[in-house]
């Protein structure tokens, strides 16, 4: 029994494979190749059949010639379908060959008195498989060749002829209407796939262009909104007004509450954007913390108005889980035509315009070309600087710090040279900028950092311990990971960290005061000292002096280079060095050129003096011989460790 179970599975298996064709072939012939094996069924089926019924020697000849020529024609469509479908796709010659087939079957074995007619009725149904109810004209052709073959015999017409030609019409009527539902149902089906397909493919449109955490418009719709509007101004000539907002100390929200925090907060900044905006102009999100505003018919009035507007809205506090938060917004103005015909001209200007009101903390900016350092020169330099990293075209250069009262070398501060192969020698003046406006300045510095303390290990080997200060950026201080890239590269060039001082400027503490102070104190606990670079050019930073952990300042070189003659210049440099050693730190005076000025300085009791009085920057492998042309090869020199 079970044999028998498993072998009715094998066959029904069979029949399921060879009814559903090769996957390869098209839809529109699949129905061709089912067909295909019902004409098979029927010729396995009829073959023996003719055996059993009273035909006479001609007849049964000519009906086993015709079933002989339908497998020839069955395998041939079959072979047609599975190679070269595309022959087969009007399947009106088949339905030809079908008949013709048919007609053969019963001129040879006589349709009234043969089984053979249920082959006519295999046609029958097949042709209205294909066509539905015109299939009812080759039912007719066949029903008339029949009953004129009737009309000529020498037998009258009788009752089963006129039911068998009966039945065929109503069989094929029947299959018609079944082929109709069908097709109705197809129909009705392939209309909602499309309806489907429609409404996914707007969901995905939809998502492709609005951000999925503010359900505003993305930088993709933003761009598209952009192109037609320049194309309206082209035709209409109506402005437009792009407004580019970037949230201030957003990362603080971040870092101390969490990232859900943040896109809490940020779900937020929709809505309360949009009760200034209203809705006549598009809100979008630009990723991270940055949104943008396109304002129709917008010109420099009405844009500065929104914008003063949207920091006023901004500024106010967020509740967010029992929290209350303020952040504030920086924003920059581009205006169509003024400002660019291009979408990527537009943003990029409005971005000029928005680190630019950050920079200067004023809310909201106009963009103007002389706030754009982004010149091809500069594009060009950029990346040459880059390359030069990555090919060791840069030198640390050293430049000695001498005690105004014992003459002995205090330590060196690291300076970056440049020699371009065609530029020549590039002074840090010309490419710092640079990479500060492009984001290279966090690889330089890492860059100078390396080869300076590379130097002082150097020196150390052969027996000249001297600290080292290296100058920090506004973007390196905004750097988490600095503190961490710091310590390694000191434990790398075994260098303790009160070897090395870091030297940060004024303006680079008042861009972010409180993120820089927790990267100060980061490297401030792990022994680095700190240093105040150009201090009096700055602003506000006296309110933080107390809070920092700073070991000494640098009285900028403008202060120090008229000391002898200027009084104002000498009561800077008197208070300051007053306050520092009040506060109990050391002070570095930049810019010593004269023994007049050295001579100022010792008397207003500086601590260390630096200047090309004392040296010019020199290549590292030249202090050796400038310390012995100084003092000797046996001076005992000044070390920290």
């Amino acid at each position: 029994m079970r044999n028998g179970r498993l072998l009715t599975s094998m066959a029904a298996d069979w029949v399921a494979r060879a009814w559903a064709g090769p996957s390869a072939i098209p839809s529109s012939v699949r129905l061709e190749w089912q067909l295909v094996i019902v004409r098979w069924a029927g010729i396995i089926s009829i073959g023996p059949g003719l055996l059993l019924v009273p035909l006479t020697p001609t007849q049964l000849w000519a009906a086993y010639a015709v079933i002989g020529l339908d497998i020839v024609f069955n395998t041939a469509v079959q072979l047609g379908i599975s190679r070269y479908p595309g022959l087969l796709t009007n399947v009106l010659l088949v339905m030809l060959g079908d008949s013709l087939i048919t007609v053969m079957i019963i001129s040879a074995a006589g349709y009234r008195d043969s089984p053979l007619s249920y082959a006519f009725f295999l046609v029958a149904v097949s042709a209205a498989l294909r066509y539905g109810y015109r299939s009812l004209l080759v039912v007719g052709f066949f029903v008339t060749c029949d009953w004129i073959n009737k009309a000529s015999a020498p037998t009258a017409l009788d009752a089963p002829f006129v039911i068998r030609s009966v039945f065929l019409c109503l069989t094929a009527i029947v299959t018609s209407y079944i082929y109709g539902q069908v097709h109705k149902a197809q129909t009705a089906l392939l209309r909602q796939e499309i309806n489907e397909a429609a409404a996914i493919n707007e969901a995905l449109e939809h998502q492709a262009q609005h951000d999925l955490l503010t359900l505003l418009p993305n930088r993709a719709l933003l761009q598209i909104s952009l192109e037609q509007a320049i194309q309206t101004y082209d035709t209409s000539g109506l402005t437009q007004a792009l407004l580019l907002m970037d949230l201030d100390r957003f990362k603080d929200v971040n870092d101390t509450f969490g990232h859900r925090f943040g896109d809490l907060l940020l779900q937020q900044i929709g809505p309360r954007a949009r009760d200034v905006l209203g809705t006549s102009a598009l809100l979008a999100r630009l990723g991270g913390d940055e949104f943008a505003v396109l304002l129709d018919g917008g010109n420099s009035q009405t844009a500065a108005e929104l914008g003063a507007e949207l920091v006023t809205a901004l500024e106010k506090p967020f509740s967010i889980e029992g929290h209350v938060i303020s952040v504030g917004v920086s924003i920059g103005i581009a205006l169509l035509p003024e400002h660019g015909r291009a979408p990527d001209t537009l943003l990029q200007h409005a971005d000029v315009a928005m680190y630019n009101a950050k920079r200067r903390r004023l809310g909201w900016v106009l963009y103007a070309p002389e706030q754009d350092n982004n010149t091809p020169e500069r594009i060009t330099l950029a990346n040459e600087l880059r390359d030069a990293i990555g090919q060791n075209e840069l030198t640390v250069y050293l430049q000695p710090q001498v005690s105004l009262n014992t003459r002995s070398l205090e330590g060196v501060e690291a300076l970056v040279r440049w020699q371009h192969p065609k530029r020549g020698l590039v002074f840090p003046d010309q490419f710092i900028s640079v990479a500060e406006s492009t984001g290279l300045i966090r690889g330089l510095t890492h860059w100078v950092l390396n080869a300076a303390l590379r130097e002082i290990h150097n020196l150390a080997g052969i027996g000249i311990v001297v600290p080292v200060s290296v100058n920090f950026s506004m973007r390196d201080l905004h750097d988490a990971d600095l503190p961490h890239t710091v310590e390694s590269l000191l434990a790398r060039w075994s260098v303790h960290p009160a070897q090395l001082t870091v030297e940060i400027t004024e303006s680079s503490l008042m861009d972010d005061p409180p993120r820089a102070l927790q990267t100060i104190k980061r490297l401030s606990s792990m022994g680095v000292r700190i240093s105040i670079d150009d201090f009096g050019t700055g602003y506000s930073s006296l309110s933080y002096l107390k809070q920092l952990p700073v070991d000494e300042l640098k009285i900028d070189r403008s202060f120090v280079q008229h000391l002898a003659n200027d009084k104002k210049d000498a009561a800077i440099v008197r208070s300051t060095i007053g306050l520092a050693h009040d506060l109990g730190l050391q002070v570095v005076a930049e810019g010593v050129e004269d023994m007049g000025t050295w001579d100022r300085l010792r008397a207003l009791k500086c601590d260390t003096a630096q200047g090309y009085l004392i040296s010019r920057p020199m290549p590292a492998q030249q202090l050796p011989e400038w310390l012995r042309e100084q003092w000797g090869a046996n001076k005992t020199l000044a070390a920290a460790a």
